[in-house]
């Protein structure tokens, strides 16, 4: 049975995670929710304005008020700065399973910032809830998506065709991703072994 606990504050070496309000829409807008190339391959369309922004904000802060409801502004610890999202959605409680998915500012693409974060909450998913497995998704021509779930150590399950829409209301082919919760922790044991032994 899962232990569902909302979106607690989580922190990382560089990152604080946490939930968002409506005052963060401009900042959102500027770096993300308004951009065209980051929103490319998301299954949501680019903002038109930050008034489109802060009417989702303001329905993610009321869905905070649910213990099943995981959604994390991410932070840079160093200036306070915004410059992401990262989510669990799609949860199953009959199989202790969700779909993790997330999106960083152009800005600071390709300087470990996705992959910290989705660790963190994989982390947290899987000691804290109680997920036995977490799924990913990336549109093919999207391939650092991809490399962050290969990072954090998600397995490549295959290429589905025309299964998903994208923001245009087209179906596309994605790549799916999974992380089992044995596998996760049995690489972090490795891990903190590694570094005890100085391997």
């Amino acid at each position: 049975m899962l232990r569902h606990k909302g979106t607690q504050w989580l922190g990382t070496e560089r990152l604080r995670l946490c939930p968002l309000s409506p005052n963060y829409a401009d900042e959102m807008y500027k770096g993300w929710s308004g951009d065209n190339e980051v929103t490319k391959y998301l299954s949501w369309p680019t903002h038109d304005s930050p008034e489109v922004t802060r009417k989702i904000l303001m329905d993610w802060s009321e869905n905070y008020t649910s213990t099943k409801y995981y959604n994390w502004g991410i932070f840079l610890k160093e200036n306070g700065k915004l410059i992401g999202t990262i989510s669990f959605i799609n949860i199953n409680d009959y199989k202790s399973s969700a779909e993790i998915g997330y999106v960083i500012s152009k800005k600071y693409w390709n300087q470990g910032y996705a992959s910290e974060a989705a660790r963190r909450i994989l982390e947290f998913g899987f000691n804290d809830i109680g997920f036995k497995s977490v799924v990913g998704y990336h549109h093919p021509r999207n391939t650092n998506s991809g490399k962050v779930m290969e990072k954090i150590g998600m397995k490549r399950e295959g290429w589905l065709p025309g299964t998903m829409m994208n923001n245009k209301g087209q179906k596309c082919d994605v790549i799916k991703y999974t992380a089992l919760r044995a596998n996760f922790i049995e690489s972090t044991v490795k891990e903190i072994d590694n570094n005890e032994t100085g391997n």
